[in-house]
C-alpha cells in the first residue's frame, strides 16, 4: 500500500550548528582538514569511510573519532572556532604479515613430504639375513 507524507521539513542554515570557515582534503594521502565555527558543542563528520585507522585533532589536541550515520568518520568539537584535523594511519604491519602468512604456507606444503616415508618391502631378503642362494647337497 502507497501512503502519502507531508514532506520533510528543512532545515534553514540561520538554525545551523556552526560554518565551514575554510577546509583541505588530500585524502589521497590520508589527510582532511577544516576549520569550523561551531555555536555550541557538536560534531564535525568527515565524509570518508570509517575505519579504527582514522585520528582526529581539535585545536591541535588528539580526540577520538567514531563512527556516525553509518560508517562516517566524526569527531566532538567544542563551541567556538575550531581548527579540525583528521589523518588516516592504515594498517602498517603488512610486511610481518605477509611474511607470515608465506612462512604457514611454506610448512603446511613440506609438512606431508617430511612425514612421507620411503617405502620398502616387509619381506626382503635383506631383512631375513639371506645373502646368498643356499645349496642342497645330495647324500
Amino acid at each position: 500500500m502507497l501512503r502519502c507524507l507531508p514532506p520533510v521539513p528543512r532545515q534553514s542554515s540561520a538554525g545551523a550548528l556552526g560554518t565551514v570557515r575554510g577546509e583541505r582534503a588530500d585524502l589521497d594521502y590520508g589527510e582532511a582538514s577544516a576549520t569550523v565555527r561551531m555555536r555550541r558543542r557538536g560534531v564535525a563528520v568527515l565524509s570518508a569511510s570509517y575505519d579504527p585507522g582514522w585520528t582526529a585533532t581539535v585545536n591541535g589536541r588528539r580526540r577520538p573519532t567514531r563512527m556516525v550515520a553509518p560508517a562516517l568518520v566524526a569527531v566532538d568539537v567544542p563551541a567556538g572556532t575550531d581548527h579540525i584535523v583528521f589523518r588516516f594511519h592504515g594498517y602498517s604491519d603488512y610486511p610481518e604479515l605477509l611474511a607470515l602468512s608465506g612462512l604457514a604456507i611454506a610448512m603446511f606444503a613440506l609438512v606431508p613430504v617430511c612425514l612421507r616415508r620411503k617405502r620398502r618391502p616387509r619381506f626382503s631378503s635383506a631383512r631375513r639375513g639371506v645373502s646368498r642362494p643356499v645349496r642342497c647337497s645330495r647324500v
